[in-house]
């Protein structure tokens, strides 16, 4: 479903000659879009005394999510050294390790898949929820612009009607809106069922148009 809107600022006339115009449209159009992708962020947390245990666990437990055979971004962890104030003193005891995982699926049924194969490991769910793949949004904003020109273009010959003149589009910058999907954190290990909802996209055009 696609949506429409128009305002027309008629700023228009040059003070010294009513026989050129000029009017500045600002156009709205926007368009839904399904989100076809569930996709699943785990950050992984792990403290030991010897930084090496921190990272060979972590090691471990890349291979283990690499095993799933489930796509993903990210398994390049980070060690830091686990400081804190005491009695008014900065201390450093042992390391900490976090190592953050993206998983992108068809099917949100593999989730349990991978909490499965989680189970025992200290980790954190901090995203769950469909998205709107990046090339659904690069193909919807081209439509818009593409439609928002062809629209502009019918407005410059109305505009030529209305003025008896030749009106043409001087020139059209574009306003982008993306969808925004809530982010919803969590410390539990279950994952409520999921809900997949339209998102729109909609892009505004500013369109100067002058006629002589």
């Amino acid at each position: 479903m696609k949506t429409f809107k128009l305002l027309i600022f008629v700023f228009g006339f040059c003070a010294l000659s009513y026989a050129y115009p000029d009017v500045k449209i600002m156009i709205e159009d926007s368009k839904s879009i399904t989100p076809s992708v569930y996709k699943l962020d785990i950050e992984i947390n792990y403290s030991a005394q010897d930084s090496a245990n921190v990272i060979n666990y972590l090691g471990k437990v890349d291979h283990l999510i690499r095993g799933l055979n489930i796509p993903y971004k990210g398994g390049s962890f980070r060690i830091l050294k686990n400081c804190f104030y005491s009695n008014n003193k900065y201390v450093c005891e042992a390391y900490k390790g976090i190592n953050d995982y993206s998983f992108y699926m068809k099917n949100p049924e593999n989730q349990t898949k991978i909490l499965n194969a989680l189970k025992g490991i200290n980790y954190e769910i901090t995203y769950t929820g469909f998205i709107v793949p990046k090339k659904d949004i690069d193909a919807t904003k081209n439509y818009l612009i593409k439609d928002l020109a062809k629209k502009s273009m019918v407005y410059a010959s109305n505009f030529s009607k209305i003025f008896q003149k030749e009106c043409f589009v001087k020139s059209i910058s574009y306003a982008k809106n993306h969808p925004v999907l809530p982010m919803r954190f969590a410390m539990a290990k279950a994952l409520p069922t999921p809900v997949k909802s339209e998102e729109h996209i909609s892009m505004q055009a500013f369109v100067d148009i002058s006629c002589r």
